[in-house]
């Protein structure tokens, strides 16, 4: 038998943020006119990708 004990209060190091962080690399097809529009499209765009998506996350 497997017995896994979790301490919620031991630390045992601090995460750098960088590390995890948003998953738009992942996204595939969806970035290209999904986040990434472009500086010159004519959907609001804050230097190229979508303010509604900027404004989401």
């Amino acid at each position: 038998m497997n017995r896994l004990i979790i301490d919620a209060d031991r630390k045992r190091g601090k995460i750098n943020r960088n590390i995890y962080g948003h998953f738009a690399e992942h996204l595939g097809r969806c970035i290209y006119e999904g986040l990434w529009v472009g500086e010159e499209s004519p959907i609001p765009n804050i230097r190229g990708i979508r303010s509604d998506v900027v404004e989401a996350l």
